[in-house]
Order: C-alpha cells, then sequence, then structure tokens
C-alpha cells in the first residue's frame, strides 16, 4: 500500500453489485446485492456500513429483502435529515414481471444511529446504543412494458445514476437516470428525484437508443442550478443532452433536441493495417462541463484505454487526451471520479480518477483543471496502484463526494478544518467490500480557503511546484549564468598567462565540477565487464523461465469465463440462462489440464445435447479431487476461490461429443 493510504475490508453473506457513500460525505457507505431470484440459499439485502473510521468497516445496519425477488443491481442515496433514502434497482418476481407489473425502481429510507454521548456517567445511565434502520419507503415503475415475453423476462434496471449533490444554502434538488438491461427495445429514462417514488409526471425525458443499442453508462453533470448534462454510451457511441429543468413547474427546455439526438462522439473505425472490431466503451464520466472521461476495453482482451472527450454545446467532440492502461490490464471492470474543491478565484480544481482493472487491481491518477478562463486539462499524474483488492471479480468503483471544510462564506473567521480525506469504495462477486482512505493536502497549508489536492506519494516534488516554482527557475538561471560567466573568465586568464582573482562561484560548487564524470568523446566505446552465470542465478533463470511458459500455456480462468457471461458463482442457474459444460480435451490424457468449454443458451439444452454432463454435486467425490487437481494445474481455478465457483458451471468427463451449434468460449476469451 503505497504512504498517505489505509484501507478497511468488510465480508457480507451475498456478493455485491452495487454501492454509493452518503452524498455530504457523512461517514456512511450504502452497498447491496444478492442472489436473486433463486433457491441457492444466498439473501438479498442492503446494507449500511459505518465507513467513518480508517482502520474499521462496520455493519450499522441491513435489511434482508424478498427471496423470490431479483437481487439489488443499482442503487444511488438522496440525502435526508437523519439519514438516507436509497433508490434501487430491483426485479420484481417472475409472475409480476409476466404480467406487466415490474415494479423496479424501489426507495429505502435509511436512519444512521444516533451518535453516542460524550461522557462515561451518561453512557451508563444511557440505553443500549441504538443501531441505524432500513425500512421499505415505496416502489415504482417508470419503464415501458416490454412486449416480448423473453424480454420481460430478462430485462432488469441495470444502471441508475443521480446528478452531483451540490452545497448550497438551499436544498439541492437533483435528478436522476437509469437504463435498461439485456432488453433488446433498450430504454433510457431521466426523472425528477426530489420524490422517493417518481411517477410518470416525473419523467423529464425518455430516450431510445437508435437500434435498440444497450446503454452501458451514464452520468449527470450539473453546470450551474437546474441546467443539467446527461452523457449516455453505447458500445461505439457518445449522446450528449442539455436540458433546463424548472423542479416547481416540472417542466424542461432542451437546449437543442437535433443536437441531442446526434452522436457526441463516434468510436472511429479501425484503417486497413489494423482490420479487426473496434474497442468497446465500457465506461463514462463527466470531468467538467464539457469534458467527458471515456473508458474503452480494446477488442479480443488486449487492453483498455482512457479518452477525454471535450463537447461544447452545439459543437461536435473531439478526443483531446489519451491514456493507455498499463499491459497487465487487458479489460476493466470499473469507474469512477471525484472532482475536489475548486479554488474560489480562479476555478482550477484537482479531479481524481479510479480504474478497476480485471487483474483486481485500481488504478489511481489525478488530473488538473485550469479553470473557466482557460477551459483546460492536464496529463494524468499516476497515484498509486492497489493490487489484489478482492479475491475475485470487482463489481462496483464509488468514491465519496468531498465538499469543501471551509466556510461558505469568505468573511467567516478561517479556522484549520484538519486533516482532509477521500475515501474509494469497491465490491466484489466474492462477498467482499473494500474501502481506501487517501488523505488530502491543502496547496497553500498558511493560507486560508486553500483548495485541496491528492499529492501523489512518488511525486515529492509536487508541493514545491505549488508554491515556489518561480523561485526555483530564478535560482536554477542564476546559477548557471555564474558558472558560465566563472568559466569564461577562468579561459581568458589562462590565455594571457595570468592567474584569476574574481570567483563570482564558491570552490567548493568548482571541485564539485570538477569530480563529475565528463561525456566520452564521440566514437568511445564503454568497456564492458562480462561476469560468469553461477549456479544459484541459472537455477532462477530456469525457475522463472518454468513459471512464464506455464502462465502462457494457462487455456482460461473459469471466473473470467462466468463474467463474460454474466454468470454469477452465487445465483443457481435457470432454464433460461447461459450454461456452461467444461470437459476434458479428447485429445489429451485423463491427467492433463487442457479443457474444452462449451456455452449453451439454456440448461436444458446442454442436457438435451450431452446427457452425460453433470452438476458439481452430482460427481464422486473422487471425480470432484481430479477436476480440481487438473483446474489447479492449468491455473484456471485457486483453491480460495472456494467451490461455489464450480457449482456455476456444468462437468463432462473425456466422451464423444454429441450436439448441435455450440459456441466456444475460448474462442472468444
Amino acid at each position: 500500500m503505497a504512504p498517505g493510504v489505509s484501507f478497511t475490508k468488510a465480508t457480507l453473506s451475498y456478493p455485491v453489485f452495487a454501492a454509493d457513500f452518503d452524498p455530504y460525505n457523512r461517514g456512511y457507505l450504502v452497498v447491496a446485492g444478492g442472489g436473486g431470484e433463486n433457491r441457492s440459499g444466498v439473501p438479498n439485502k442492503i446494507t449500511l456500513l459505518d465507513a467513518s473510521s480508517r482502520s474499521t468497516l462496520d455493519v450499522a445496519s441491513e435489511i434482508d429483502l424478498p427471496r423470490d425477488e431479483d437481487a439489488v443491481m443499482s442503487l444511488a442515496n438522496l440525502a435526508s435529515k437523519d439519514g438516507l433514502v436509497t433508490l434501487a434497482g430491483i426485479n420484481s418476481s417472475e409472475k409480476s414481471r409476466l404480467a406487466d407489473n415490474n415494479q423496479h425502481l424501489r426507495a429505502f429510507a435509511i436512519d444512521y444511529p444516533k451518535k453516542k454521548k460524550d461522557s462515561d456517567e451518561a453512557k451508563e445511565n444511557a440505553p443500549a446504543q441504538e443501531e441505524g434502520s432500513i425500512s421499505t419507503a415505496g416502489k415504482t415503475k417508470l419503464f415501458k412494458n416490454p412486449k416480448a415475453e423473453n424480454s420481460k423476462k430478462e430485462n432488469y434496471q441495470r444502471i441508475l445514476r443521480l446528478s452531483p449533490a451540490q452545497k448550497r444554502e438551499s436544498a439541492s434538488k437533483r435528478i436522476g437516470a437509469i437504463a435498461t438491461g439485456l432488453n433488446p427495445e433498450s430504454e433510457l429514462v431521466i426523472f425528477d428525484a426530489t420524490t422517493a417514488t417518481p411517477k410518470d409526471t416525473e419523467v423529464i425525458q425518455r430516450i431510445y437508443p437508435k437500434e435498440g443499442k444497450e446503454v452501458n453508462d451514464i452520468d449527470i453533470a450539473e453546470e450551474s442550478e437546474g441546467e443539467f448534462s446527461v452523457a449516455y454510451c453505447t458500445d461505439y457511441e457518445v449522446y450528449v443532452r442539455r436540458f433546463t429543468y424548472d423542479f416547481a413547474k416540472k417542466k424542461s427546455k432542451s437546449d437543442s433536441k437535433s443536437e441531442g439526438a446526434m452522436a457526441a462522439y463516434t468510436m472511429p473505425f479501425n484503417d486497413v493495417f489494423t482490420p479487426g472490431p473496434r474497442p468497446i466503451i465500457k465506461f463514462l464520466r463527466f470531468l467538467t462541463p464539457h469534458h467527458i472521461l471515456l473508458c474503452a476495453n480494446l477488442p479480443q482482451r488486449k487492453g483498455a484505454e482512457l479518452l477525454v472527450l471535450r463537447k461544447e454545446p452545439f459543437r461536435p467532440g473531439e478526443i483531446i487526451l489519451r491514456k493507455k492502461l498499463p499491459k497487465r490490464i487487458k479489460a476493466t471492470s470499473g469507474l469512477d471520479v471525484c472532482a475536489l474543491d475548486a479554488d474560489r478565484k480562479t476555478g482550477a480544481r484537482q479531479i481524481v480518477v479510479a480504474v478497476a482493472g480485471h487483474d483486481i487491481s485500481i488504478e489511481v491518477y489525478t488530473m488538473e483543471y485550469s479553470g473557466e478562463r482557460t477551459n483546460t486539462l492536464s496529463k494524468f499524474s499516476s497515484v498509486t496502484t492497489l493490487r489484489d483488492v478482492h479475491p475475485i471479480q470487482m463489481t462496483k468503483l464509488a468514491f465519496s463526494r468531498f465538499h469543501s471544510p471551509w466556510p461558505t462564506s469568505s468573511e467567516a473567521p478561517a479556522k484549520s478544518p484538519g486533516p482532509q480525506y477521500l475515501r474509494l469504495a469497491s465490491t466484489s462477486l466474492g462477498n467482499t467490500v473494500v474501502v481506501d482512505t487517501f488523505s488530502l493536502n491543502p496547496v497553500h497549508p498558511r493560507k486560508a480557503f486553500s483548495r485541496y489536492v491528492l499529492k501523489s506519494p512518488r511525486g515529492v516534488l509536487s508541493s514545491l511546484f505549488d508554491t515556489g516554482f518561480p523561485v526555483l527557475v530564478i535560482g536554477f538561471v542564476l546559477l548557471v549564468t555564474l558558472i558560465l560567466l566563472q568559466s569564461y573568465m577562468d579561459l581568458r586568464s589562462e590565455a594571457y598567462g595570468q592567474l584569476n582573482t574574481v570567483q563570482v562561484v564558491p570552490q567548493s560548487i568548482k571541485n564539485a565540477m570538477a569530480r563529475m564524470n565528463l561525456p566520452l568523446p564521440p566514437g568511445a566505446r564503454v568497456p564492458q565487464i562480462k561476469v560468469a552465470p553461477t549456479e544459484a542465478s541459472a537455477s532462477l533463470a530456469s525457475v522463472g523461465a518454468e513459471a512464464t511458459e506455464k502462465a502462457k500455456t494457462a487455456a482460461f480462468r473459469l471466473a473470467d469465463v462466468l463474467q463474460q457471461y454474466s454468470i454469477y458463482p452465487s445465483s443457481a442457474a435457470t432454464t433460461d440462462s447461459k450454461s456452461i459444460v467444461i470437459r476434458q480435451d479428447s485429445n489429451s490424457s485423463s491427467d492433463e489440464g487442457r479443457f474444452e468449454t462449451v456455452v449453451y443458451n439454456s440448461e436444458a439444452e446442454a442436457q438435451s445435447a450431452d446427457p452425460e454432463a453433470k452438476h458439481w454435486d452430482d460427481l464422486t467425490e473422487e471425480q470432484q479431487e481430479k477436476w480440481k487437481q487438473r483446474l489447479i494445474a492449468a491455473g484456471a481455478w485457486t483453491v480460495g476461490e472456494g467451490e461455489t465457483i464450480l457449482k456455476a458451471v456444468m462437468w463432462r468427463e473425456v466422451a464423444k461429443f454429441v450436439g448441435g451449434a455450440v459456441n466456444h468460449a475460448l474462442g472468444e476469451l
């Protein structure tokens, strides 16, 4: 862990899919997920976590949700006086969905635990500490009813985003946006989020992407009070809708309908020298009202990159900055940003970016925004890499919202606010929640109302540039000038056979320069020293080569296969879900770790095509042990991942394969 970063971890009883902090940074985090509508025994829950401490992450309250309904797949928090109103995406039961009664948007009222009393005497006389509470506040539906029966079963509220909470003297009024998943009739709904259960009258806009393309991500920016921008992306396109919304009259006015219908950016096709599919835009976030950060996965899991899209009103968008992620990140699984407080005069601020990789690592970067006067962004500056954050695949990244700790009025007495922190939550399919806490520092520690920044642990000189850069430049130029002047006077004195008595450079500096190694003349060769390798070094080299070759021959990771087909180890496969059969390669011996993976549209299709395929629990103990040894030898599974992940697929010993059309997952990974 890098200096200035601490982390806490909690393990829950269910896989976590959604997370969001208190919008006013009061120290609480809401997470949710579950096993869905199944008989696996995995519950569906919403959990309130106390994240105020840098050393502990405690459960403050929890609510069990019906197991005949879907798991929580998305959530966002609205602030209330005593806690939160959490909006969540939860599908009704399949029976209700088929009857066109899918109340997918739920509201929960969360009351925070009461603060502990200060005096010890009061603690002894007071009753036991009250816990927080979570209760259902309402449910509604905003999506149109799908027409196809299969769409009614599969459609769900995959994305939920709210506009950022503003720190104003009056109440911050917010809007929200939701989008469907697994629906060929894709839909995006923008609504008034001032009520817990919005109705059709609170719907601001309904957007139906062209050709029914699924919305991959959404974000909302508020440039000034009531002026909103909503950005969303499909696989290859980014769209931006700008409008003004009157909360009192419940009316909106679009800046330009024609502009919103046109793509702000389209991922270009490859040229003739690099044929193949285009990168896919998976995530987006507003950096400023006119700059959007895109995260794109390259085809065939060949990496990922960040792109900054500049989109001014009534102008085509353009990519002004690119950042290739480290080569070890073959694809990304999450993105979030946090804009720190702005300078009161210039509007300059720092933006923190976090990207989750499929290798279960998180890259943290910072960018500097110059303010509205020049409206420019700096390049990405690496802060740290958080490795092995979770045991298996991550599902969500979420920053806490940061508000300036200084008083709103500049005339108020400026007292030091004390230490400030930025928190980053990440969740995983392995039931774990991790909160990383970053220390923030004022740009000018001795100056009141100074904005805060996240200092890079490796960027020791950054503080000097913030406070004394002009002085350093002047000093460096003066030193170089004096050295050149001293050299000129020494050479002139030698030419006349005299001793130079004028010394403008201290003798200690001249002595240090004399001891420096001079560059070799052109054409000179640097002497090479060869050292014979010892037995130890040769042994280490062979071990390293052997490990590298084994890693190269690893065909796949079982967790990655399940992630690609959205099959979660915690949920039991239904008759309509994808079914994966893993069988030993018929061209290999029984002890070799080579496999063939076949994907069917349903479990019934898998059993019809290959009747000998068995669930994990139907295998004998001897067969289970053999499969475990094969998977470990191939690098496809580890003991730490547990048997739950093995129960999500079917298994087949070597035999003649019988079946129809199949989809080879290994060819697509």
